[in-house]
């Protein structure tokens, strides 16, 4: 048996639900927030241990590879790229990053597909 408030009950439900929609899409960001810390922090640590160490090269290369991996974020994902934030920090950065590649990373032999990738990226930024 129908009632006259069916349709408004429906309207509640189809409004309610973009609301919960937004509310899972900011937890799961957060939740891959937390879990992008969780690899800086595994990936700093190990390049400072080897840093103290003494193995400058192989502490030097985990934190290019970690740098290279968030340039790649703000520089090739284009909804970071033309948000306020990523255009600042891309605009921002760009020289220095050009800069740092051109001098400590001219042979492209030795690139990992993602320092491949950020190139490209790079280029397009221009």
């Amino acid at each position: 048996m129908s009632t006259r408030f069916e349709p408004i009950q429906a309207v509640e439900r189809t409004a309610s639900q973009p609301t919960g929609r937004v509310t899972g899409g900011v937890r799961g960001g957060w939740q891959k927030g937390l879990v992008l810390q969780g690899g800086t922090f595994v990936v700093t640590l190990d390049a400072l241990d080897k840093i103290r160490a003494g193995d400058i090269t192989g502490g030097t290369h985990r934190v290019e590879s970690l740098c290279f991996s968030s340039a790649n974020v703000v520089y090739g994902d284009s909804i970071f790229r033309h948000g306020f934030s990523g255009g600042f920090i891309g605009k921002s950065m760009f020289d220095d990053l050009r800069h740092y590649r051109q001098t400590y990373r001219t042979n492209s032999v030795e690139w990992t597909p993602m320092e491949q990738s950020l190139e490209k990226h790079l280029a397009s930024w221009k």
